[in-house]
């Protein structure tokens, strides 16, 4: 009797522990109620924590997501969800925020029906507006994407990820270039 208690014991002290585990959850849906993946989170100064992604807005098409929430409660902050010029599937795949609380994500986004662009976008911390996106078309008709985005001292925005070549070679497996970009944090322009 005393080993069935200490079992009992033992799984409710388990159960507590891992039900307080978590302080709060946030699940999202796109209007579409499909699909819907989360691929990056960050925590800006402020405590509070932005998430990166996709959401189904259009019925199996995906929207390039980006979702900041409270640090404290979970609530919902803003949402933004972007749509390529070519309306397909447009992903989030990074996150990092500037020294200002600006947020800066890196993914692809359609912009025509050959594939999709290395795509960078900068939005505004307070409210979710877009400030500046910036994409990369590579020489080849395939995909380009950004898998990664940092920002350095200056506030300048850096991605990396991959482009489509030229003349992709008859090789039956992908072929891309390992790609880093730099782009103004003010503007997303050119150096």
């Amino acid at each position: 009797m005393r080993h069935l208690r200490m079992a009992v014991v033992g799984v409710w002290s388990l159960v507590c522990v891992w039900s307080a585990a978590w302080a709060w959850q946030v699940t999202l849906n796109g209007t579409a109620d499909r699909a819907e993946l989360a691929t990056g989170v960050t925590v800006d100064a402020a405590g509070d924590v932005v998430a990166v992604g996709w959401t189904d807005n259009r019925g199996s098409l995906n929207d390039f997501t980006v979702v900041k929430v409270a640090g404290a409660s979970g609530a919902e902050v803003w949402r933004m969800a972007l749509d390529g010029a070519a309306h397909r599937d447009d992903q989030a795949f990074a996150v990092s925020v500037d020294g200002v609380g600006d947020v800066l994500t890196a993914g692809v986004t359609s912009q025509s029906d050959t594939g999709g662009d290395f795509t960078v976008v900068k939005v505004a911390g307070a409210n979710g507006a877009e400030v500046w996106r910036a994409s990369l078309d590579g020489t080849g008709a395939g995909t380009d994407q950004a898998n990664a985005v940092t920002v350095d001292g200056k506030g300048d925005v850096l991605a990396a990820g991959w482009t489509s070549p030229t003349s992709p070679r008859l090789l039956p497996r992908m072929e891309a270039s390992f790609t880093v970009v730099k782009r103004r944090g003010t503007d997303g322009g050119d150096f």
